[in-house]
C-alpha cells in the first residue's frame, strides 16, 4: 500500500470493483490468426456493450504468392505483407 493512502481509504469488500469493472475501456473485440502453408485465416469476434447482437467477421488471405518455404527471405517478407493487411483491415495494433 502506499505511503500517501491510509488504510481507511481502502474500498470495503461490497464497494470493490470486480477484475472486469477495472479494464481499460477498449471495445472488447478479439480476433485469432492461424498460419496455413499459403494462407492466413482471421476470426473476428466484435462484443456489443448493450443488448445487441455480437458480430462474427471471417477473413483468408493469401500470404505464399512466390515463396517456396516460409524460411526464406521471400517468404518472410510475403508472411510480413499479408499479417500487416490482415492487421489493417482488422484495426489491430502493430
Amino acid at each position: 500500500m502506499s505511503d500517501r493512502r491510509s488504510s481507511d481509504e481502502r474500498r470495503l469488500l461490497d464497494t470493490r470493483r470486480r477484475a472486469r469493472e477495472r479494464k481499460r475501456a477498449s471495445n472488447e473485440t478479439h480476433t485469432v490468426i492461424e498460419i496455413a502453408s499459403a494462407d492466413l485465416r482471421a476470426v473476428t469476434l466484435a462484443r456489443s456493450g448493450d443488448d445487441a447482437t455480437d458480430q462474427v467477421r471471417v477473413m483468408t488471405l493469401r500470404w505464399r504468392i512466390e515463396a517456396a518455404a516460409l524460411n526464406t527471405e521471400t517468404g518472410l517478407s510475403e508472411l510480413t505483407a499479408a499479417l500487416k493487411e490482415l492487421a489493417e483491415k482488422n484495426d489491430l495494433q502493430t
